[in-house]
């Protein structure tokens, strides 16, 4: 993190960033498959997340489904059995 970003986060700015969701559940999977977090919490996270940024949630797809297949895929790309 460069000198500039590192002042702003320090003095209670904001961080802002756009992702898909399917980005989210790509990124959050890895984390929650080391911390044996289930599929359920992953996705209650991802919703709880997706709230506080304002996101409507009648209009993304967060599907228990969805995050267990590319949970499925995370962990075959890490060789996690």
């Amino acid at each position: 993190m460069d000198e500039e970003a590192s002042n702003f986060v320090k003095k209670g700015g904001k961080v802002m960033f756009v992702l898909s969701p399917e980005d989210l559940v790509d990124c959050t999977s890895k984390v929650s498959i080391r911390h044996n977090v289930g599929v359920q919490p992953q996705a209650s996270l991802l919703a709880a997340i997706c709230n506080k940024a304002g996101v409507d949630l009648d209009n993304v797809a967060v599907y228990k489904t969805t995050i267990y297949r590319k949970r499925n895929k995370k962990m075959e790309s890490l060789e996690i059995t």
